[in-house]
């Protein structure tokens, strides 16, 4: 397994989270395999299981995550699909596989409204975030190195909400913004309290006209094949229905969600309504469920997003 993909491990980066404090038996439902899923929009997908004892999440899928997979430490993990194969390579006696995706992208180029003609190009103001890591590649992807004149990085995704916010780049002496490169749900939280601010271009969809209807196929469950198949196929058909049903009915999530007291914590996330305002508008956040197995041409084209190449299907 040492040569299944050419490392250079690059992590997207997810909302922070810690655990949360469980509610009465009578509400409590559970999970017969131990997860552990990064906070943010992958964690959406265990809306029914915020307070079982096998459902951990962890803001930092580099030292909260991945050590727990080399170890065989749970059953389920949740990882950004190139960081989750690559862990899988360092493995001597792999017993892992990717099932499936659960989560499409979620990053958007939104205009702050400074632009005089509405248009993207090399003469505006151009706020990135997360250098090298997933927001960056999806927009040289689409876009090459057009815009890299134009382009200036901020920290994190906190700062390029605070440009999209005022319309000015904090970091760089308070020099006007066109357009920011913002991920859900932080987006969704300044669009709500920021009339001049609108979504310019949705990056999953320029990659896939980029790609030829490839999809972006961001966070995926890796299995541990230790576990009985039964199991991990029972498992993973559940949570295939708990998601369709979230998205054909957001209320159902933000329902499930409001029964716990320390929901937000446990999931990274802004607000209840920031998340049902997200599904209902046409998913934004990019929940959904696809089988690797069935899209392994989007999955490389992906990874190469990273420069990195599968060489080995035992691993689907």
């Amino acid at each position: 397994m040492k040569n299944i993909l050419k490392l250079t491990l690059l992590i997207p980066l997810f909302v922070c989270g810690c655990s949360s404090n469980t509610t009465s038996n009578e509400e409590k439902k559970d999970l017969e395999l131990s997860v552990i899923c990064p906070t943010g929009a992958p964690s959406l997908a265990f809306y029914k299981y915020a307070n079982s004892e096998k459902f951990e999440t962890n803001s930092n899928a580099s030292e909260g995550i991945i050590p727990m997979m080399l170890q065989g430490k749970k059953d389920v993990v949740i990882l950004p699909t190139n960081a989750g194969l690559q862990a899988m390579s360092k493995i001597e006696n792999n017993t892992w596989k990717i099932a499936s995706t659960i989560t499409f992208g979620n990053i958007y180029i939104a205009s702050t409204g400074n632009d005089e003609d509405g248009v993207m190009d090399k003469d505006d103001y151009i706020v990135g975030f997360q250098k090298g890591q997933l927001p960056d590649l999806l927009f040289h992807n689409v876009y090459g190195d057009q815009f890299d004149e134009a382009l200036h990085y901020v920290p994190s995704v906190q700062d390029a909400s605070k440009c999209l916010k005022t319309g000015k780049d904090l970091t760089n002496n308070n020099a006007s913004v066109d357009y920011v490169v913002l991920a859900q749900p932080a987006l969704q939280t300044v669009l709500s309290t920021t009339p001049n601010a609108s979504i310019y271009k949705n990056l999953q969809e320029e990659y896939k006209l980029k790609n030829e209807g490839k999809e972006v196929f961001q966070a995926s469950i890796f299995v541990n094949t230790n576990v009985e198949k039964t199991k991990i196929d029972s498992f993973l058909s559940q949570i295939k229905t708990d998601i369709e049903e979230a998205l054909d009915n957001p209320d159902v999530i933000a329902t499930e969600l409001n029964k716990y007291e320390n929901a937000l914590d446990k999931f990274g996330i802004p607000s209840v309504d920031t998340i049902k305002s997200c599904i209902t508008n046409g998913n934004t956040i990019g929940l959904g469920y696809k089988s690797v197995k069935d899209n392994k041409d989007s999955i490389n084209q992906f990874l190469s997003l990273f420069s990195l190449e599968l060489a080995d299907e035992k691993i689907y």
